[in-house]
């Protein structure tokens, strides 16, 4: 009786575990195009203030 009643437990968390890896999977894989679309505004946003970088010190060595 109490061997069944674990064996329910631990097969209703190894399920519960299991949805909510593959929920996990899911969110993860539909909003690789949020991800993408932050990555590319965080990367051309870092690649603007590397120009703006450059071009102060170019200025700065043109005034030497």
């Amino acid at each position: 009786m109490w061997c069944w009643v674990l064996f329910e437990i631990i097969s209703g968390l190894v399920f519960f575990e299991a949805s909510f890896f593959f929920k996990t999977a899911y969110f993860l894989v539909t909003s690789i195009p949020i991800w993408l679309y932050f990555a590319f505004v965080f990367i051309s946003q870092l690649m603007d203030r590397v120009t703006q970088l450059e071009r102060k010190v170019t200025e700065m060595q043109l005034k030497k």
